[in-house]
């Protein structure tokens, strides 16, 4: 049996589309003043996201956050 021809817009040899990714997203407002810091590193761990957001992280919170580095190096600080 013959092969059919590809189809219109198809090209010949060309890898099948790539599986679709998800980004997980997750946010957090930690409130400045708390201090349930293990509370939020235990959440954060659980919830496994791609990229995680913290919200009014004071320099306290960001040092409570610091074992958060190994799994998420790259960090942005927005001081407004």
């Amino acid at each position: 049996a013959a092969t059919p021809p590809p189809a219109a817009g198809a090209s010949v040899g060309a890898s099948p589309p790539a599986a679709r990714h998800r980004l997980r997203i997750a946010a957090a407002n930690v409130f400045f003043a708390s201090d349930a810091h293990d509370d939020v590193l235990a959440w954060a761990r659980r919830a496994q996201p791609d990229v995680v957001v913290f919200i009014e992280a004071s320099p306290e919170w960001q040092a409570a956050l610091a074992p958060l580095s190994r799994d998420y190096p790259h960090r942005e600080a927005v001081i407004s």
